[in-house]
């Protein structure tokens, strides 16, 4: 739909919706002009098909002395009367996969979701309820499975509020062998794996470098500071991301990857997302090419042993020299 017949459904819907009586079919086709009737109507036919599309349940129309009418019910439109059950369905599964790692931001969802259950018009809610339960008895939720080290609901709570409220964090810092520290930071955002790890600059710092990775299991007596800290506008947590392998990042560790996979791993690996710079490149000999640019040479290391010796590091030399001696050939699977 282009924006000029959306901003037309938008603006219909918001007159039929702060009108008491509705409109008639004919003052709306009066809204195209003065030409063809026939086509008008034909025009006011196709948006007001796409308004019971959007509005099931708001959707009102009669007829009177005067003709056909059409009206929105601007209580059923608050009260979220579209929510379907795959809506629902959707938004317990992201609880319950929520749970497993923050437990806080879990039950402050599960509260959302109580809230627009309510909210559901009562003419529908019966069948979104039945429909809902059946929905949920077919999934069967996939939460990544393998050891992690979880962080305390509390903890991951005031993170959370620092990031929503843009405001500063004080934390204890313990470092791998040094002394404890407290730090003020400016939080970026979070990136979660078997360690997670909070994005963030030192206050006294200049916004204008690279934030720091802080392990959140190192982290104590987080205290979230009546102070604004706001990331760069232009800093985009994505594409920060994307230039590790894992969750960790060193600079210094970053380069350019190339992993060469039997032909027969090359169609197990086919299905894999290494990274989201990959490129996947199939060979005459049925072999598979993957190559990204990334750091973690420490965590590609651990990934790559569970190939044994179905796959090959051409790039860089020094991953290649800290796997290849340990390719095991008696592995039954592929990860």
């Amino acid at each position: 739909m282009s924006y000029a017949k959306a901003g037309e459904l938008l603006q219909l819907a918001m007159e039929l919706s702060a009108s008491h009586s509705g409109l008639l079919l004919k003052e709306i086709d009066r809204r195209w002009g003065q030409g063809n009737a026939k086509a008008a109507r034909r025009r006011t036919q196709r948006i007001l098909a796409e308004l019971r599309v959007q509005f099931p349940d708001a959707y009102e129309e009669g007829s009177t002395d005067e003709g056909k009418w059409v009206n929105l019910s601007p209580a059923r439109i608050g009260r979220l009367a579209g929510i379907t059950a795959e809506d629902l369905a959707s938004i317990d599964l992201g609880v319950a996969a929520l749970h497993a790692i923050d437990h806080s931001a879990a039950e402050r969802l599960a509260k959302v979701l109580q809230t627009i259950k309510i909210s559901i018009d009562s003419r529908v809610r019966s069948r979104t309820d039945t429909d809902f339960e059946a929905i949920l008895q077919t999934h069967h939720l996939a939460i990544r499975p393998g050891p992690r080290v979880p962080a305390p609901a509390n903890l991951m709570a005031t993170i959370s509020g620092a990031l929503l409220g843009m405001q500063k964090l004080r934390f204890c810092y313990a470092t791998g062998s040094g002394p404890t520290t407290s730090r003020i930071v400016v939080p970026y955002g979070v990136i979660l794996g078997a360690r997670s790890y909070l994005i963030a600059r030192l206050a006294h710092t200049s916004g204008d470098g690279q934030p720091t990775r802080w392990r959140i299991d190192r982290m104590t007596d987080v205290r979230l500071l009546d102070e604004a800290g706001t990331p760069p506008s232009d800093f985009n947590l994505h594409d920060y991301a994307k230039r590790a392998f894992g969750s960790f990042f060193r600079q210094e560790d970053f380069q350019k990857v190339v992993w060469k996979f039997s032909s027969t791993a090359a169609p197990h690996a086919g299905t894999f997302f290494f990274h989201p710079s990959q490129r996947l490149e199939v060979q005459a000999d049925g072999s598979l090419l993957v190559s990204f640019e990334a750091a973690g040479s420490l965590e590609m290391a651990w990934f790559l042993y569970q190939w044994g010796d179905q796959v090959e590091v051409l790039e860089p030399a020094s991953l290649r020299e800290a796997v290849h001696p340990f390719r095991r050939t008696d592995f039954p699977g592929f990860p």
